[in-house]
């Protein structure tokens, strides 16, 4: 039997067999509304603004958002859309409104340049008269294409004032909300909110994955003769299922947080479908389904929670860039000795807990094909009989079979384990700051003791141990040569430092989607000086005060900012004119350098 909403999702993902016609415009029948749907929707239609800009990346959303707002009216209000290739025009009530899909486009025989001249020409001049403005202009444009045409272009001359408000929105981040024009920027949208190990409802994610696992979809599943040899069904019947299916959904969210807060790569709308459509869903159709259905490997390997890890006998080689990152997040890895003791020992089925709050191991997720525990079982039984060398020379499928069973059943219980606080299920990620840096970008935790956890840890990384100038002081070298007998540094008092979690400006707020997701360190009276902290960095700060040393090359490539921030406090007029020296790290001394050109060295 044929699910065709199931060829439907697989044309979603990226790197599709079929076809990733899906990937690109408005899709009606999964469309997620967003804060745009929501909140700007109606006030544009409410005549507020007469120019919305929307910039981002693509698969962002920005064309979908305007092209539903088009379908909407003409579908529930019978408004009278005119369409152009790249664009529309309607009025409402009297009130005109014209929209572009895509700003960075050419129209027929206009060049890019012209089209876009012509689309703001209204708003051209020192002084915009908004009042003499009877019409609202919709775009959704590439940010740099916007900036190059109004800065840049032979037309930069005529948008003094439109350049104006741009840059204050844009760049300053300074929203006037009486100002009939706004600015959204779609590269700061999450698609997470901060809640660790939670589900609110109210995020992109939990959104797409209810929309995508939707029993309406895969109603039709149910009459399969292959229904229970099928993944397909097996993943989303693992997400609806009433008791159990929010502690998956829970452990998914969480790995898409940890991208979120590692800021490595911004993900789309266009992303997350995408990725959640290999998850869930894989790529191979109903007959190929079919045709494998007594095929093991095949079925496990695209259960959800290995269908983005290698497996002995299937190595995942994806091109997705959201699931090459989320690859690096594997539980299975993580090492955890008296659990993975335990799981690789026991059939997980049968694992008793020695905690009294827990009896079990793993949640019992009936009504779900027991097809997968059967795989599971027989992985569990061929393992090897004796661990002595010359066994495992002349068996090795037993134990390829015993890795197989162990990476399955470790990702299966940090989805489907029972565990008494959240702590011990972020114990099997490779990030153990993890719930720390979430608490701090909140603001759950006093951020003063944070500020003093990251200078100190900045100090260390420069070889300064000392006690009382590793936590009273941000300590940094003058020279990057580690292996010079005297050290020397500049000094940097810790209190003069404060940490803030970085916040998305209010009125932008209000229309996207926004979660915190960095850190920032910030210096002096004028708070010119900033580190970016995000969660990689954190981490690595963390494990420095914990006693590891990493390389000035490590410091230099993986962790460049903070580098720059160094050599930025290095360069701080304020304190050149004095350095302090050790040997030992017990005794300093100081060099200071006097108006008069002398010079004053004393003991610290």
């Amino acid at each position: 039997m044929n699910n065709l909403n199931l060829l439907k999702f697989l044309k979603m993902y990226s790197q599709s067999r079929v076809s990733n016609k899906e990937t690109r415009g408005l899709d009606v029948d999964t469309y997620v509304p967003t804060r745009l749907d929501t909140r700007l929707r109606e006030d544009i239609l409410k005549s507020k603004y007469r120019l919305v800009i929307i910039t981002g990346n693509a698969g962002d959303g920005k064309t979908a958002f305007i092209q539903k707002i088009e379908d909407e009216l003409f579908n529930e209000k019978q408004i009278v859309i005119t369409k152009r290739d790249n664009g529309s025009t309607f009025s409402i009530d009297g009130h005109k409104f014209e929209t572009n899909y895509d700003g960075s486009q050419d129209d027929n025989d206009l060049q890019n340049e012209e089209v876009l001249d012509t689309f703001f020409e209204y708003l051209s001049g020192d002084k915009i008269n908004f009042d003499a403005i009877d019409i609202c202009k919709i775009i959704a444009i590439n940010e740099g294409k916007l900036l190059d045409f109004l800065f840049k272009s032979p037309k930069k001359e005529k948008y003094r004032h439109l350049q104006a408000i741009v840059e204050d929105q844009h760049i300053l981040h300074k929203y006037d909300d009486n100002l009939p024009i706004i600015l959204i920027n779609l590269n700061y949208r999450s698609i997470v909110d901060g809640e660790l190990d939670d589900l609110t409802g109210d995020n992109l994610f939990e959104k797409i994955l209810t929309e995508f696992s939707r029993q309406d979809h895969w109603k039709d599943c149910n009459a399969c003769p292959c229904k229970l040899q099928c993944h397909v069904k097996f993943n989303v019947d693992t997400m609806n299922h009433p008791q159990h299916g929010v502690a998956v959904k829970k452990g998914l969210k969480t790995l898409f947080q940890i991208l979120h807060l590692r800021k490595v790569q911004h993900i789309t709308i266009r992303d997350l479908r995408s990725a959640l459509s290999y998850i869930l869903f894989n790529m191979y159709t109903c007959e190929e389904i079919a045709s494998n259905a007594d095929d093991p490997t095949f079925f496990l390997s695209k259960v959800y929670y290995n269908s983005v890890y290698d497996l002995p006998n299937n190595i995942f080689n994806e091109r997705d860039r959201i699931l090459i990152l989320l690859n690096k997040l594997d539980p299975g890895v993580n090492s955890n000795p008296k659990e993975d003791n335990r799981l690789s020992t026991n059939f997980f089925h049968d694992i008793n807990s020695e905690d009294e709050e827990r009896k079990d191991y793993f949640w019992k997720y009936d009504g779900r094909s027991e097809y997968e525990e059967e795989i599971l079982k027989s992985y569990f039984e061929s393992r090897p009989q004796s661990y002595l060398t010359e066994y495992l020379k002349t068996h090795p499928t037993e134990r390829m079979n015993e890795a197989i069973y162990f990476l399955s059943v470790k990702r299966k219980y940090y989805f489907e384990g029972i565990f008494p606080t959240k702590e011990d299920r972020m114990k099997l990620l490779p990030y153990r700051a993890l719930m720390k840096f979430i608490a701090s970008i909140r603001g759950d935790v006093n951020l003063t003791e944070t500020r003093k956890e990251l200078v100190e840890a900045i100090s260390v990384s420069e070889r300064i141990y000392n006690r009382k100038y590793k936590r009273d002081y941000l300590m940094i070298r003058t020279s990057d040569n580690i292996d010079m007998r005297i050290k020397s540094f500049y000094r940097f008092p810790s209190a003069e430092f404060m940490v803030n979690p970085k916040i998305l400006n209010k009125n932008l707020e209000r229309y996207i989607e926004n979660s915190s997701n960095e850190l920032e360190l910030i210096y002096g009276k004028d708070q010119s000086k900033k580190l970016a902290i995000n969660l990689d960095l954190y981490e690595l700060l963390v494990r420095i005060k914990q006693g590891y040393i990493p390389s000035q090359s490590e410091i230099r490539g993986l962790f460049l900012n903070l580098y720059m921030f160094k050599r930025i406090m290095s360069s701080d007029k304020e304190h050149k004119d004095q350095i302090f020296l050790t040997k030992n790290d017990d005794e300093f001394f100081s060099i200071s350098k006097l108006n008069a050109g002398k010079f004053v060295f004393r003991s610290e």
